[in-house]
């Protein structure tokens, strides 16, 4: 969030983004909680501390119930994202990709054309 303040008409002043969240969630304490929840949540992915995000997806009372609780149901797999470095992202890159080429390259009339030209992109192979 920002803290440069700009004028906004709703608050008939100058006002920073800061101040308008602090503001918001001062007026609803249901939305104050909910909004700590969240917070919590995102410091604790952070500093990769799971006993507090395990602790906050347990304990909390806010009207987040229904994701805490697809983060409760999933706990276990939420710890060995903490615990290791290893994902799958690189993999789900490449299926992207691929998708991607077999839109816009649907007249490939040979195979070998198309699986050559994914390895030029990801660059498995040169030209």
């Amino acid at each position: 969030m920002s803290n440069k303040k700009r004028y906004s008409k709703h608050f008939k002043k100058e006002i920073s983004q800061k101040e308008i969240v602090q503001y918001l969630i001062n007026t609803n304490l249901e939305l104050k909680a909910t909004y700590e929840c969240y917070q919590g949540l995102i410091n604790s992915l952070k500093n990769k501390d799971f006993n507090k995000f395990k602790s906050i997806v347990l304990h909390s009372n806010t009207k987040m119930k229904q994701a805490l609780k697809l983060y409760n149901d999933n706990l276990k797999y939420i710890e060995n994202s903490f615990k290791y470095d290893i994902n799958n992202g690189i993999i789900e890159g490449t299926n992207n990709l691929i998708k991607c080429l077999k839109r816009i390259a649907f007249g490939y009339k040979k195979y070998d054309h198309f699986i050559a030209r994914i390895f030029l992109i990801k660059g498995i192979i040169k030209e």
